[in-house]
């Protein structure tokens, strides 16, 4: 064998393992060889480059991982060597989400946040590794799917996107980033550091209180104004104002807070306040109106918005054609394959449509309310949304939570009925026909 010949065999075997190694990677060419006379000079995966790019290898010396010549899973040549890590979910939505991941480094650490998508309700995801591959020229940090700690024997049958955070820190010049989620690689992108100021200085609620200002016999009023006022000095925290009136059947009706939580994403103060009962023994026969104050206190900022709701029904979320709408959570369990559906009855002697129906919380804070109802050519329109009641320690697991929407009519009652949760069909009837229920959408 002549030594051309011998170049171009050890050439072709080397290329011909970088090509099986790179056949295993999302999104990525293969190279493929024409013959064994030819001589191959290539021996990265196509369309790599050069640089600090997720999953391309520096030098191009990329092999299938399992060159016993590779001196090791955590120190290079330079002595780049991981030292530690950590990591944790920041939240988990039942929805089928883009995988993505980024990377920034600093003061010595890797910092990685990405998304990753479960195959049921009952995932999320932990750190597999995280080390210095000498054959690609980089830290591996892998990220996979588990079965959460708490997940029961049903598991809703929903893609779950799930957020999470890493930190790697390691001792040596700064390495190439590779990122994988259940062993194939993902496309990260490289961003600025994040020096923290944004979750230091980000709006908080910090705290609530309530008290009913005075009750009268009056008419049926369901309303709530909300006034925002900003500290003018730093320390001094800010307060958001909900002052409202919400009415009973009788004298013995009160209020009081359901619950409240800030939307960061929408900077809106959230907030459900319900009827309830005095401990009287005589009740005037009227129609109360309770007079109530609701104060949020926050930091570093104000809700710049309030959306209330009164006994689960979103104010100005009722429109034209409605006469009243109740709404009742009747039961909150862990959510199965079998939750996630509505159904509706047309009660024409009583005048009302009943809807049921389970919608789907992305963890154990999710309560649910009647977002929207409305009347428009003889069709009812329902929509159902999740909210988070404030809670601080939240289950991680996605939640049923069962509810009866009971609505009477300005008219007679309407011919069709549609539901939607959070914004998303799930049912549609007409009257004297049977329903059609459909699967969930989570918050």
């Amino acid at each position: 064998m002549t030594r051309k010949t011998e170049t171009v065999i050890l050439a072709y075997t080397k290329a011909l393992k970088t090509s099986l190694y790179c056949s295993n990677m999302r999104r990525r060419d293969v190279l493929k060889y024409v013959g064994a006379g030819t001589a191959v000079v290539a021996t990265g995966c196509l369309g790599e480059t050069e640089g600090n790019e997720p999953g391309n290898g520096k030098n191009g010396n990329q092999t299938d991982g399992n060159d016993d010549s590779s001196d090791g899973a955590d120190n290079n040549g330079d002595g780049t060597t991981v030292t530690g890590t950590s990591f944790s979910v920041s939240s988990r939505r039942g929805e089928d989400a883009e995988e993505s991941a980024s990377f920034w480094f600093e003061d010595g650490t890797l910092n990685v946040k990405g998304t990753i998508v479960g195959s049921d309700a009952c995932k999320t995801a932990e750190i597999e590794s995280a080390e210095y591959d000498g054959d690609r020229d980089a830290v591996v940090v892998g990220v996979g799917t588990v079965d959460a700690e708490d997940a029961g024997d049903a598991c809703a049958e929903v893609l779950t996107s799930i957020q999470y955070e890493a930190t790697v820190e390691f001792d040596g010049e700064q390495p190439l980033v590779v990122v994988t989620h259940d062993g194939e690689d993902v496309e990260a992108e490289q961003g600025e550091p994040d020096n923290g100021e944004e979750g230091e200085n980000r709006t908080r609620m910090t705290g609530t209180e309530f008290e009913v200002i005075d009750s009268e016999c009056g008419e049926e009023k369901n309303e709530a104004e909300y006034t925002a006022s900003q500290a003018m000095s730093e320390g001094n925290g800010s307060e958001g104002i909900v002052e409202g009136t919400l009415s009973g059947p009788d004298g013995c009706t009160t209020a009081e807070l359901g619950y409240a939580s800030y939307d960061a994403e929408e900077d809106t103060l959230v907030a459900d306040v319900r009827t309830a009962r005095t401990d009287e023994d005589a009740c005037a026969d009227c129609i109360t109106e309770v007079n109530y104050r609701l104060e949020a206190n926050f930091e570093n900022g104000v809700a710049e918005n309030a959306d209330i709701s009164h006994d689960g029904v979103r104010l100005h979320g009722v429109g034209d054609g409605i006469q009243s709408a109740e709404f009742t959570v009747e039961g909150i369990d862990s959510a199965s394959d079998e939750e996630g559906v509505s159904d509706a009855e047309f009660n024409e002697d009583e005048g009302n449509v009943t809807v049921t129906g389970t919608v789907i919380g992305n963890n154990g804070c999710a309560v649910a309310r009647l977002a929207e109802a409305y009347v428009e050519d003889g069709r009812l329109v329902v929509d159902v949304e999740t909210v988070s009641n404030g809670g601080e320690m939240c289950t991680q697991q996605l939640v049923a939570i069962r509810y009866t929407a009971t609505l009477s009519f300005d008219d007679e009652i309407p011919n069709e009925v549609s539901v939607s949760h959070n914004g998303e069909g799930v049912m549609g009837a007409a009257y004297e026909s049977n329903s059609v229920s459909a699967g969930s959408s989570s918050e």
